[in-house]
């Protein structure tokens, strides 16, 4: 394990001007995830990087130990401590801020802008896994589906799916369809009940296909280059990944396309402006046959 869970002591830095502060506290697992190329970018310039966020987890195995992960050393410092890091201020980035202020462009590019980078290159995000890690929980091939709901945008979640028939056509093709979920709610499969976040990306890492909506475990697909089948509704999937590369993004046609990000800094989302409030958005209803084909895509 590479990185610092503990309050690291201000008076053992003795190089703080060295030490770049970033913070993604305010975020998502996957907004979290994203934050990893401008992270690389700092350690490969020789700084040490302090990470403030609440998946520390994400990060275990970091094969650099100019990385801490610590939450802990923003809030719990003592008076002097709080001087010492208003001192080095100028080496604190605050990416919490930086989707409001960039929300029509890609979201490292939106870091890069706020952290005042202008020579980070496009990257996909990386993610270490000890030996054991890589080790398979299941024998046989498996797949994974995460519709868990996002109670906060509807316009974010899945509907009119009959995944029974998803459910038999994979195991016509023998792989198993297990479902991962952090409440155990709208479940359709098996349920597979990690214990914590590692065991999730070592599930994930496994896997033969990931199914799933918009949300952290997709973009942890992504970073193992797992065959994906992502569904957007609302969402512009090129302001979230850098290409379609292994994944297919599923989304229904709509007028009004994309109405999250043109939306990102009201408020309060508005409702669909086609169905309002109680129905189903019509660009997060998608055909059985769309979700089949895409399958087909990746394993015929």
């Amino acid at each position: 394990m590479s990185f610092v869970k503990k309050p690291v002591n201000p008076t053992m830095l003795k190089n703080p001007e060295s030490i770049v502060h970033i913070q993604r506290t305010c975020a998502g697992l996957g907004d979290v995830i994203g934050v990893e190329p401008v992270v690389r970018y700092y350690i490969e310039r020789g700084k040490t990087v302090n990470l403030l966020s609440y998946f520390h987890e994400v990060f275990c195995n970091y094969p650099s130990e100019q990385l801490i992960c610590d939450f802990a050393f923003h809030y719990s410092l003592n008076q002097s401590g709080l001087a010492f890091f208003t001192h080095f201020r100028q080496n604190f980035i605050n990416l919490d801020i930086a989707p409001f202020k960039f929300s029509k462009m890609h979201l490292l590019d939106a870091y890069s802008k706020e952290a005042n980078i202008f020579d980070l290159k496009p990257s996909t995000p990386r993610l270490f896994l000890s030996d054991e890690e890589k080790r398979p929980l299941f024998t046989h091939d498996y797949a994974l589906l995460h519709i868990e709901k996002n109670h906060f945008h509807k316009s974010r979640n899945i509907f009119g799916v009959n995944w029974k028939i998803i459910i038999d056509y994979l195991e016509s093709k023998n792989i198993k369809l297990y479902q991962i979920s952090q409440t155990g709610k709208d479940l359709v499969a098996p349920w597979v009940k990690t214990s914590s976040l590692r065991d999730l990306m070592s599930l994930i890492y496994n896997s033969k296909l990931y199914i799933g909506r918009d949300s952290g475990p997709g973009h942890i697909a992504t970073v193992f280059n797992i065959p994906s089948l992502l569904f957007f509704g609302s969402v512009n999937p090129k302001w979230i990944y850098l290409n379609s590369e292994n994944k297919v993004f599923l989304q229904s046609d709509c007028k009004f396309a994309h109405c999250y990000n043109e939306n990102y800094n009201h408020p309060r989302l508005p409702h669909c402006r086609l169905v309002g409030a109680r129905k189903n958005p019509p660009c997060c209803v998608v055909p059985v046959s769309d979700i089949i084909n895409a399958i087909d895509s990746f394993i015929g």
